[in-house]
């Protein structure tokens, strides 16, 4: 078995934060590059695809939706301590 945090993993560890993510949130999220990217994994039998997020995710997730709490622009939750510098955070100051 794969070794990673699927998305079902991800939303049970903000279900009982006070504005837990959406599945859609957590999906803009990761192309802001707040959290890792996950990778496409096969399903046995030819039934598709699921998506694997690297161990750690969930607890940087649950860090972005208290950061989000207190920051509503997604350039201040990048920019937090604690959170790893993303490379659109870095191109976003490049910028300015």
């Amino acid at each position: 078995m794969d070794k990673g945090e699927s998305i079902e993993d991800l939303v049970k560890a903000t279900e009982r934060l006070a504005h837990p993510p959406s599945r859609r949130q957590i999906e803009r999220w990761q192309k802001a590059e707040l959290i890792p990217s996950g990778r496409q994994c096969p399903r046995q039998r030819g039934r598709g695809t699921y998506t694997l997020y690297p161990p750690g995710t969930a607890r940087q997730l649950r860090a972005v939706c208290e950061l989000r709490d207190q920051h509503r622009d997604l350039d201040a939750v990048a920019w937090s301590p604690g959170l790893p510098a993303t490379r659109s955070a870095l191109r976003g100051s490049a910028a300015h």
